[in-house]
């Protein structure tokens, strides 16, 4: 009967502290995301700077370089905090995910910065739209290498809360949302600076990036039409359409048409950006939202395992008692009798 029991009680505890692991590598795995999800963001945001830089006369304005400046550093900053969030004892296999990504994705960064500058150092008269257009593409294919790592945490973390996937989901759509809208914005650059019409290959990457914006509006709009979704998600939700969708895309829309037509665009990248950029951060708004609801399930499901670990601890060690005290009372009990 005792080792009964013991198995009983060591089986308890052992399920309970795999409970407990389980949550915790659950909120590591978000914690992570979100570092890197930054991260994706602040590359992005560079390229904002950056496009305003290619589209300027040489040098560049000081306070154009001042911009660029300040972003790549804070790019840096984003970067440098995904190696303190993985660090290189670490050897789980997301870890290792995560930082060999962000390895990759700051190599990829650098030279990135390099077909910038290059660009950016020539007079704007001499600088052909195959090149800006290539520095551009080289600038997006930093945030490719970041989303197998951004995948798999996503994953993993649902996995582990399961009530936390529609706002995970959610938040990865958001902030997809957000560098596709980034995108839409770069792909205009080269017409922007040359001042010249867009190309049939220019026109179909605009109109592709179109559809899958179009696709992510819906998405977005219908998650948070559910009961489930809490008011904030919501109210960020309606927030995003108004700003981004309501104001944002008919100025890109017009531009696209302008672009096909005569390439007498009303703007240049610096004043496109100042136009563009800021209807962008409701995206943002509406992720931060999202990955903080996310966030907030995982550590009241892990306050729910603390507890219960606990209060399987406080039964094991009742039952024991209970069955220390059986147990002498029938070790006593012969003695009594023999008297």
């Amino acid at each position: 009967m005792f080792l009964t029991i013991a198995a009983w009680i060591a089986s308890t505890v052992v399920v309970a502290l795999h409970g407990l692991r389980q949550a915790e590598d659950g909120l590591k795995s978000m914690r992570q995301l979100q570092v890197l999800l930054i991260a994706s963001e602040m590359a992005t945001r560079e390229r904002g700077p950056a496009n305003g830089v290619l589209g300027d006369d040489v040098p560049a304005a000081p306070e154009k370089q001042l911009r660029l400046q300040t972003a790549r550093q804070m790019t840096d900053a984003a970067f440098d905090n995904i190696q303190r969030s993985a660090p290189i004892e670490d050897h789980d296999d997301e870890t290792q995910t995560l930082r060999q990504a962000a390895q990759k994705a700051y190599a990829h960064l650098l030279r990135a910065r390099a077909l910038v500058d290059a660009q950016a150092n020539k007079p704007r008269t001499e600088r052909e739209a195959l090149w800006i257009r290539h520095a551009v593409n080289e600038m997006i294919g930093v945030i490719d290498d970041l989303n197998p790592a951004i995948a798999l945490l996503s994953k993993n973390a649902s996995i582990r809360f399961p009530q936390a996937a529609n706002a995970l989901m959610g938040a990865r759509q958001a902030a997809m949302l957000r560098e596709l809208a980034g995108q839409l914005g770069s792909q205009l650059t080269a017409a922007l600076t040359t001042r010249q019409r867009l190309t049939q290959d220019e026109q179909f990457t605009l109109e592709h990036l179109c559809g899958r914006i179009e696709q992510l509006r819906h998405q977005l709009i219908q998650d948070a039409s559910d009961q489930s979704m809490r008011p904030a998600t919501r109210a960020a939700t309606d927030a995003m359409v108004n700003q981004y969708f309501n104001s944002a895309m008919p100025f890109v829309e017009l531009l696209i048409e302008i672009g096909k037509h005569s390439g007498q665009y009303p703007v240049n990248t610096t004043e496109f950006a100042a136009r563009y950029v800021p209807e962008m951060n409701s995206i943002l708004a509406l992720r931060n939202v999202l990955m903080g609801e996310a966030m907030g399930e995982a550590r009241q499901e892990l306050r729910n395992v603390h507890r219960l670990l606990l209060f399987a601890a406080l039964g094991c060690m009742l039952v024991l008692a209970l069955t220390t005290g059986l147990w002498w009372q029938l070790q006593a009990k012969p003695t009594a009798t023999a008297c």
